[in-house]
């Protein structure tokens, strides 16, 4: 009794984070089947879908940090097991997404939550590392680096092609196995669910939102600071600046109808501004600005290496 006690008040939290996420892309598919889908065509109707979710994936993340100072802390092991079991979550609703069906849409809705939920843990467990805020310098440089390259040059170049072959042909025939790390969203105007950035790109926004907060920094653009909302035992939005780089890139994405990562706009938008804002918590050291300029360095050669 006391063992399903504590798995019901462990899982309670989570469960509910899920649910703010879940009924309302359930509620946005579902106005696909109605004559009204079609008026969400527009490209403005489409951006403030988007925005719409990414508010509320910041709302969710915020819910996290005070699930994680609660339960996490204290109990690694939490952690762990709730990343595997998110994982094979993952990996069995992938099975059985596709944009034919309701319960093919469904296990779309559920494998984003739980990729949702997955970066949580592993963006909020990753910001351990950073002792001092000026390590976000050399970490950002390697970010910034890995995925601009991998668009021009690695995997993310051709994952972006296979996905935007699926979905250019109406999201028929068999599903690109990079689908399943993309985090997805309910588009009324069709009956499918349409991506929008990848699980990578909202890992680094909760490890940033959780540097943030680990070094109690305002970093809010909309209603209270991260800090008072993990303070608080009710229920807030929050939209962080991080947020709104993503956004950023997003928006441009749609006006030039190319593909932009996303990581090196939020870079662009967040680093500056944090270093601006909080000089004086930015001691750097030799080692820093030695592991910021590597890799481009490397990546510049190996770039120019064939040529």
């Amino acid at each position: 009794m006391i063992l399903a006690q504590k798995f019901y008040t462990t899982l309670k939290p989570l469960t509910l984070m899920g649910l703010i996420w879940i009924i309302p892309a359930i509620l946005f598919h579902l106005v696909s089947y109605t004559a009204a889908g079609h008026i969400f065509s527009s490209q403005l109707l489409s951006f403030s879908i988007i925005a719409f979710f990414v508010l509320l994936l910041s709302t969710i993340m915020a819910a996290f940090f005070r699930y994680e100072k609660e339960f996490l802390f204290e109990n690694k092991s939490l952690r762990r097991n709730l990343i595997i079991l998110l994982t094979i979550a993952r990996l069995l609703l992938f099975q059985i997404e596709s944009g034919a069906s309701f319960i093919g849409v469904f296990a779309g809705i559920l494998g984003t939550t739980s990729l949702i939920l997955l970066s949580c843990l592993l963006g909020s467990y990753l910001s351990q590392a950073i002792n001092r805020l000026s390590e976000l310098i050399p970490v950002c440089s390697v970010a910034f680096t890995v995925d601009l390259y991998s668009v021009l040059m690695g995997p993310s170049k051709e994952i972006a092609r296979q996905i935007g072959d699926f979905y250019s042909q109406g999201a028929t025939g068999p599903v690109p196995f990079a689908d399943m790390i993309l985090l997805k969203i309910p588009n009324p105007s069709v009956e499918y669910l349409t991506p929008v950035f990848g699980v990578s790109d909202w890992i680094f926004v909760v490890f940033l939102s959780s540097v943030m907060l680990k070094f109690q920094i305002s970093d809010s653009t909309v209603g209270k600071d991260l800090k008072d909302v993990v303070a608080s035992s009710g229920s807030h939005f929050y939209f962080p600046l991080v947020s709104f780089a993503l956004l950023v890139s997003i928006l441009t994405a749609y006006v030039l109808n190319i593909f932009i990562p996303a990581l090196p706009v939020i870079i662009m938008i967040v680093l500056p501004w944090v270093i601006f804002k909080n000089r004086r918590l930015f001691t750097l050291k030799a080692t820093d600005c030695y592991l910021a300029l590597v890799p481009p360095i490397l990546a510049t050669i190996i770039f120019l290496a064939p040529y």
